[in-house]
């Protein structure tokens, strides 16, 4: 009986406590009051708190590479450059060609692709070098102040494309030779990180800036000589007697005297010539020439043609002269084949031994430019501009030159001399006193031989002594 009553007491309090508190739960969130908005603040803050922390925002590998110092660096550049190859293996979604595969150190270099890409512009570009890709040995990297992403637009085309560039820094100019052999991986990262949105692997060549100079110089020096060569070997009908390196002698004009013209269309040339190698060297391109540059070729050349046309005008024998000349003999001496006389430095600035201020003028805007072409034009020919004021005072400089050297070139032309010939032996012939023909005589030998000097230098014929003698 005991046992028995124990046990349902037992059964009886347990039932009553689950009863009071069925009961009590409900009654106590009835009678709870409603929470304040400052609890319910409080409770959110709460359960952030209490939450998981949401995932740390992926890193770009510039940002992972900036925060990298010494082996860790060395490693993360290794893994990160390994992936841009292995990317570039597989086909791409846009087409990359380089500017040159020559890449120009201490120069800028250019990666073109055929469309628009807008994610490029907001990414992390990266771009290494590397001796040999098999274990990407000695591999460096360019850092991203280097590199810049631009979007061109045709404007023939109307066509997009995007411009990757990046330079290349002078400690990878190559030691002993114009070129060294390298590959270049370059591609864009999303600024959130993950996979390239593009990437190349392309093998080029690092040039010398030193070397391409000196390439660019011994150029200029072997066109020099070979000038030089031309104006001493006999080359179409004549040449000069003794070699020279003067610029001088090598321009000289149709009459045998200095030519500032002709030396400022072969300096010129030789100056853009040598550049354009130079960045040839350098770049593996041949660079474009502004046209600024075209028109100061041009008025250059202009004013030289003008300038021998007029010597060649001035020098042009009559009917009359010609018949007088050959009746003389003096088409009927030796062919020359070399010029002995040597034109001086001062027939660049001088006419008739007076400085003459249209040569000086053309002179010295010919050096100013000529400095000025050497300096801005050393990284791109195409780029070198000249203002239009400028190329019009040269090319007023160059016509009034011209029209200088037509007016009063020589005191006389060769046509003149003979004129005086003929008059002077027509008074000969009528002379009866013997010291009025000894006077006809020595003017007639004195202006025979100033017009040998022009004759033999238009005609290449040599006139005996004998035939400058009045008969």
């Amino acid at each position: 009986m005991w046992r028995a009553r124990t046990r349902y007491d037992g059964w009886s309090i347990g039932a009553l406590v689950v009863g009071f508190l069925l009961n009590s739960i409900p009654m106590a969130a009835a009678q709870s009051p409603a929470p304040s908005a400052t609890s319910t603040s409080w409770v959110g803050a709460l359960a952030s708190a209490l939450a998981p922390t949401a995932a740390t925002p992926a890193k770009s590998p510039c940002e992972w590479l900036d925060q990298k110092t010494g082996a860790q660096l060395d490693e993360t550049e290794q893994r990160f450059a390994k992936q841009l190859y292995d990317s570039a293996q597989l086909p791409q979604p846009y087409h990359g060609v380089l500017s040159s595969n020559v890449l120009p150190a201490e120069g800028l270099s250019r990666l073109s692709m055929d469309s628009k890409i807008n994610e490029a512009q907001q990414s992390c570009v990266l771009a290494f070098l590397v001796d040999e890709v098999e274990g990407l040995r000695n591999l460096r990297r360019l850092h991203f102040r280097s590199v810049n992403v631009d979007t061109f637009k045709d404007t023939a085309s109307g066509a997009e494309s995007t411009r990757i560039f990046f330079s290349i820094p002078s400690k990878e100019s190559p030691p002993h030779w114009f070129w060294k052999p390298a590959t270049l991986i370059l591609g864009a990262y999303p600024k959130a990180g993950g996979d390239p949105i593009l990437s190349f692997s392309l093998p080029v060549s690092i040039s010398s800036r030193t070397y391409s100079r000196l390439g660019g110089l011994a150029f200029a020096v072997i066109a020099y000589l070979c000038a030089a060569l031309a104006s001493w070997r006999k080359t179409g009908i004549r040449g000069r007697e003794t070699f020279s390196l003067s610029p001088v002698q090598i321009t000289a004009g149709v009459l045998g005297s200095g030519s500032i013209s002709q030396l400022q269309v072969f300096f010129f040339s030789l100056l853009i010539a040598s550049i354009l190698f130079f960045l040839w060297l350098w770049t593996g391109l041949l660079s474009n020439i502004s046209e600024d540059l075209l028109m100061l070729m041009g008025i250059s050349s202009l004013g030289a043609v003008g300038a021998k046309y007029t010597a060649t005008i001035k020098s042009r024998l009559s009917e009359d002269a010609s018949k007088f000349l050959y009746s003389e003999g003096w088409f009927s001496g030796r062919q020359i084949t070399t010029i002995n006389g040597e034109p001086r430095m001062g027939d660049l600035l001088l006419t008739n031994n007076r400085l003459d201020v249209y040569k000086f003028q053309m002179a010295m805007f010919s050096v100013l430019v000529a400095v000025y072409i050497l300096g801005a034009g050393a990284t791109d020919l195409g780029e070198v501009k000249i203002s239009t004021t400028l190329l019009y005072l040269i090319g007023i400089s160059q016509g009034v030159y011209v029209g200088g050297k037509a007016i009063a070139e020589r005191e006389q032309t060769l046509e003149d001399r003979v004129k005086s010939m003929i008059g002077l032996k027509a008074a000969f012939a009528g002379a009866t006193d013997s010291a009025k023909k000894t006077q006809i005589t020595a003017d007639y030998c004195k202006t025979a031989t100033a017009a040998r000097e022009d004759f033999r230098a238009i005609m290449n014929i040599e006139v005996e002594n004998a035939k400058l003698k009045l008969a």
